[in-house]
């Protein structure tokens, strides 16, 4: 009877130690499968989106037309606050007097193409939300990002006679430019597990040149190279890999 008491409290001690080994990778695999999922399952998306431009040039903010603008975006979700963005946009920038019908006026159309790649990041995103808090997930929908972009111009300015405007009349030229997004990107409805999401975008985007608007001033006060602005909203389709 002793032997089998032995065996049995051997037996017992060795279970026990089992279990209590078992016990942190059940926790392990009981709870973190699905943030685990969530963390590592990529996204791709697709997306359609319109606005309007703003110019930064060499016009006063009264003088830019608001001009309306088009893009195409294809998304890259690596991670839940991390996200690849290659878009193509197709715009009208304005400012100024209208093009040949005042003489002596500054004024230019730019009908453009711009071909950017951002990075886009949302820090709230990264917070802890177990509890499902309905205030930490809006604000893990807006985000921040940059990248760099490639300009295709197709620019048209009244002409001054005065050579410090520095008058192009036309520029057709490729720019670099530097985006700068603010966003928020809100689930509107699902499909299966997909999901449509609202997309609402400022971008600003800084060129590497004073061309854009078809003048190249030669005053003093021409200190800054021209930028322009796009706010638009868009629908945005995202599906799991």
């Amino acid at each position: 009877m002793k032997n089998i008491t032995q065996i049995i409290d051997v037996k017992s001690i060795k279970l026990l130690v089992a279990i209590s080994m078992l016990m942190p990778v059940q926790s392990v695999l009981g709870q973190q499968p699905i943030a685990a999922a969530i963390a590592t399952r990529e996204y791709l998306g697709v997306s359609l989106n319109s606005g309007f431009t703003f110019t930064h040039m060499d016009f006063k903010w009264s003088a830019t037309v608001p001009s309306p603008v088009y893009s195409v975006g294809l998304h890259y979700y690596a991670l839940p606050y991390l996200e690849l963005l290659l878009d193509l946009q197709h715009g009208l920038l304005k400012g100024g007097s209208p093009l040949y019908q005042e003489k002596s006026a500054t004024g230019f159309e730019n009908k453009y193409w711009a071909l950017n790649m951002s990075f886009r990041f949302a820090p709230v995103a990264l917070a802890d939300n177990n509890d499902n808090d309905k205030v930490l997930k809006a604000l893990s929908c807006i985000y921040i990002g940059t990248g760099i972009g490639f300009l295709k111009n197709k620019t048209l300015s009244n002409l001054m006679l005065q050579s410090e405007y520095g008058s192009l009349q036309k520029y057709n030229g490729s720019d670099l430019y530097i985006p700068v997004e603010l966003g928020i990107t809100m689930p509107v409805a699902k499909q299966r597990k997909n999901q449509f999401l609202l997309n609402i975008n400022l971008r600003t985007m800084f060129c590497f040149s004073d061309e854009i608007d078809g003048y190249l001033p030669t005053v003093n006060a021409n200190k800054y190279n021209d930028a322009f602005s796009s706010c638009t909203a868009g629908i945005l389709y995202k599906f799991g890999l």
